[in-house]
């Protein structure tokens, strides 16, 4: 198998692995992960000989024009290669720390036209390069990150917001003088866990249920 196809058969294929999360998909991603990173540093090999090659043309054929061109070409394509084992590497640094804590892992992937390189007199150059690798179909730059589980507190949270809500509105509308001042409390207390649940879900976070407990009571007795 080519290098070059293979080293980004790999990495796409441990993407895939990551988003479907089947039985070992870790273990799988990793040795993906490995195999592309195998793969990349021959074609890096490849891509180092032929800059060293192209620089150290000086024939009747090739002017110094040309010359310079190529080199700049393969050097920019090093760099593109460099940039993708350091990716790589991080990725396998981070799933087997998943791994080894029994963590779960997901990845991200942006287009690998964010990837940002060189200065203003080479970016165009190195642009041209991932059109090239975007070409063998690596689109994606991929960044793993831990997969956190559904945060079913923020959603209780909510529902018990909801409840106050509507404890306090016949509180509110059926009494008068301090219940009535609970009844607004409550629903005060219930907007902001509302809020609270909703927030904690968003952010996947997990909600503290003593806190918010003792923040309830606190403003009930303040309400009071």
């Amino acid at each position: 198998m080519d290098r070059k196809w293979a080293a980004i058969s790999f990495y796409n294929r441990a993407y895939c692995y990551l988003l479907k999360r089947e039985p070992g998909y870790i273990t799988k991603a990793i040795d993906d992960f490995s195999k592309s990173q195998e793969c990349f540093a021959l074609f890096k090999e490849e891509a180092v000989l032929c800059l060293t090659l192209s620089s150290s043309m000086n024939d009747e054929n090739n002017n110094e024009e040309e010359v310079n061109g190529t080199a700049s070409q393969f050097n920019s394509r090093c760099q593109i290669i460099n940039y993708f084992e350091e990716n790589i590497k991080v990725s396998l640094q981070q799933l087997r720390e998943f791994q080894k804590t029994n963590k779960e892992a997901t990845a991200e992937g942006t287009s690998i036209f964010t990837i940002v390189l060189g200065d203003d007199n080479t970016s165009k150059k190195i642009e041209s390069e991932i059109y090239v690798f975007w070409e063998m179909g690596l689109t994606q730059l991929i960044f793993v990150k831990e997969r956190k589980p559904f945060c079913w507190k923020g959603m209780l949270v909510i529902a018990l917001g909801v409840l106050q809500i509507a404890v306090g509105a016949v509180i509110v509308a059926s009494t008068a003088g301090i219940l009535a001042q609970l009844g607004r409390g409550l629903i005060a207390e219930g907007v902001n866990d509302i809020f609270t649940g909703a927030y904690a879900v968003w952010k996947n976070e997990i909600v503290d249920g003593r806190k918010s407990c003792q923040h309830s009571c606190i403003c009930r007795l303040f309400w009071l």
